[in-house]
């Protein structure tokens, strides 16, 4: 992320660690949004509280999630799980709705120094 100052970052995936449970893996997350401006992004419907489930234990747990740039959302709680449809996953598929910008400003690098003939 350091090597992209400037850039809007989206990343999403299964993490293994639930948002309000105190854990190290927990606190590394916390630390890498706060750290690089991020939103750890919540269910906006508290119907379904989970994405992992073990139906033969009975083991539920919320540990699939998204993060990203504050200015892509309007809050933290746009994500939506999704328990329809067929899947043979343990994962419920998760989705969140972003605001793309529709125009980018890109900044033309200019090298320091003078240019130097080849």
């Amino acid at each position: 992320m350091d090597s992209n100052l400037g850039c809007l970052f989206v990343i999403g995936g299964d993490f293994n660690v639930t948002r309000s449970t105190y854990s190290t893996a927990n606190q590394a997350l916390w630390r890498l949004c706060y750290s690089n401006n991020l939103l750890w992004l919540e269910p906006e419907s508290k119907d379904i509280g989970f994405t992992f489930h073990n139906d033969a234990n009975l083991h539920f747990s919320l540990i699939d999630h998204f993060l990203c740039s504050p200015s892509l959302t309007v809050g933290s709680e746009v994500t939506n799980i999704l328990a329809d449809g067929d899947n043979t996953s343990d994962h419920l598929a998760i989705s969140v709705n972003l605001y793309i910008p529709t125009h980018i400003d890109y900044v033309q690098f200019k090298p320091a120094g003078p240019m130097i003939p080849p």
